[in-house]
């Protein structure tokens, strides 16, 4: 939709925001991809808010990784083949948007590296 027709995006992205101004999306099954495609929509229309909406979204999932993690903590310490690293993580505990959350890592990585080149 974003390519197909920028301004439709864009309006309900602006209908998105103007919820999240006094809801949030606590209890959505996907609420990191919900800033994602928010702020996808933000950057094809170079709107100035994107950056904005890609903290809250990274803020989200730093919240979410240190959930995880202590979560994860338990079962790895009982878990002999985790602590040599011959296995994964069960799928039951890694977040079901890991594709989503690894997107945002890397647009922050690659803002940060654009940003500290500028800076120099």
């Amino acid at each position: 939709m974003i390519q197909e027709n920028p301004s439709e995006a864009q309006a309900l992205v602006e209908e998105i925001l103007g919820l999240l101004e006094s809801h949030t999306l606590e209890g959505t099954e996907e609420p990191i991809r919900v800033y994602l495609t928010c702020y996808r929509v933000l950057m094809a229309n170079q709107n100035p808010r994107a950056k904005e909406l890609l903290n809250t979204a990274f803020r989200l999932v730093q919240g979410r990784a240190a959930s995880t993690w202590r979560m994860c903590l338990p079962t790895a310490r009982s878990c002999k083949s985790l602590r040599r690293n011959e296995a994964k993580p069960p799928a039951s505990i890694l977040p079901s948007d890991a594709e989503d959350v690894i997107e945002i890592f890397g647009i922050v990585l690659k803002l940060n590296h654009e940003f500290s080149k500028e800076s120099k």
